[in-house]
């Protein structure tokens, strides 16, 4: 829902003199101070009920706004699994392996990642590998690989989903 706002450009009330008075002594003793402040060089906007209602309804209507995104937000999955170097299907490229990841559904459009955490050379040797996969697509709890070449060695991975409630 798109709300027109229409906005007020508050302006600052600019006097020659701020603050002065004039002073006027009524017939019952009392005083009268009226504002004095010569001349005006920018009217500022007035406070009002019109103004401040105007601006109370943008709040609210962010607010709405916000909490409708709120409600809309995508939840976050994250699972980890490893592609190993055996039980490719294939005897020249493209090669296939299917991997189980519990929980993945064939709908997610999962943002996958090695995961390096060893030595530089076995680091060395996974990134090696990984150059290799060029396909990867999600199916029930499970990940379907392609590959140009077979990885020589398990290459550990993290698989990110977003899904909208």
């Amino acid at each position: 829902m798109l709300v027109e706002y229409t906005r007020v450009w508050w302006k600052n009330h600019i006097v020659r003199r701020s603050r002065t008075y004039t002073e006027v002594t009524n017939s019952d003793g009392s005083r009268t101070d009226t504002p004095a402040p010569g001349e005006i060089f920018q009217q500022g906007t007035y406070l009002n009920e019109t103004n401040l209602n105007q601006m109370d309804q943008g709040i609210a209507d962010c607010a709405e706004a916000v909490n409708d995104l709120e409600e809309r937000k995508a939840e976050e999955f994250i699972f980890t699994a490893s592609i190993p170097p055996t039980g490719w299907v294939g005897t020249a490229a493209p090669f296939t392996r299917q991997i189980a990841v519990n929980g993945i559904l064939a709908s997610d459009r999962p943002i996958i990642d090695i995961v390096q955490s060893g030595t530089f050379t076995s680091d060395s040797r996974i990134c090696e590998s990984w150059t290799g996969i060029t396909r990867i697509t999600a199916r029930n709890n499970g990940l379907t690989i392609t590959a140009e070449v077979v990885p020589e060695v398990e290459i550990p991975i993290q698989v990110r989903c977003f899904r909208h409630g």
